[in-house]
């Protein structure tokens, strides 16, 4: 499927919901399964035509989201290979679900598309998607209760984007700022509830469109999570930004 023909299928739904604490802890509990919304746009050439000693180019902007990319990922051949031979869910199809989401694992770095049904897999198995973030370069401020473990956190590192789908279409974006939001319920019963939203912000840099050289020129990703951990784990373990360079 060519990804302009993606781009007519209609703008992604809204923000998606908070991430339960019960499928949180199915793919992992501690960091955060954050569910993402991926909004872009790309500078592609569109036509470029002749006449005589003189050449006409033209550029047009398209934009991207959740649901161009999972259109993508459904047109490849490499995850449609995959899904036929490797996931089991209760449509019997070789094409993402639809419904589905993408979900960030921040413990690995890794998207996985998943649904409410149980279909799911890791993308950067077949083909490559995944969101790095700087683990030796994070800087933030905390305010956390000794006794309760209840708080709230800000990060701030570094970030890289990378989707390719092997079928044509990549997105590269340079490294961009990433910005993680955190609250600690207090531990009640030997559990304590955490959140996080997020905020990445890529650079413009490399893409590609049907095999074509491009730019990503705006990109965003904001996502949400939540769970649910054993304490003391997680009062011991928090703030993040503590945790990450100083334990």
């Amino acid at each position: 499927m060519k990804f302009t023909k993606v781009l007519l299928s209609g703008a992604v739904a809204g923000i998606v919901a908070l991430f339960s604490a019960s499928n949180a802890s199915a793919l992992n509990a501690y960091p955060h399964a954050v569910n993402l919304n991926i909004s872009a746009k790309i500078v592609v050439p569109d036509t470029i035509t002749t006449n005589g000693a003189v050449v006409t180019g033209k550029l047009k902007t398209v934009s991207v989201n959740n649901k161009t990319l999972i259109a993508l990922l459904n047109a490849s051949p490499a995850v449609q290979s995959y899904i036929t031979n490797n996931i089991t869910h209760s449509a019997i199809s070789n094409s993402i679900p639809a419904g589905s989401y993408f979900v960030w694992d921040m413990f690995t770095e890794d998207v996985l598309v998943t649904n409410k049904n149980g279909f799911s897999f890791d993308v950067d198995i077949p083909v490559s998607f995944y969101i790095d973030y700087d683990e030796d370069t994070v800087v933030g401020s905390a305010k956390l209760a000794d006794v309760t473990g209840a708080g709230s956190e800000m990060d701030v590192t570094g970030i890289k984007f990378y989707f390719y789908d092997n079928n044509g279409n990549k997105l590269e974006p340079e490294y961009g700022e990433g910005v993680f939001n955190w609250t600690y319920g207090a531990v009640s019963g030997g559990v304590q509830q955490k959140a996080i939203s997020i905020k990445l912000s890529p650079a413009a840099y490399f893409a590609e469109v049907n095999g074509v050289n491009a730019i990503t020129t705006t990109f965003n990703v904001s996502g949400n999570g939540s769970s649910a951990d054993l304490a003391p784990f997680g009062a011991l373990d928090e703030p993040y930004w503590y945790w990450e360079n100083n334990l």
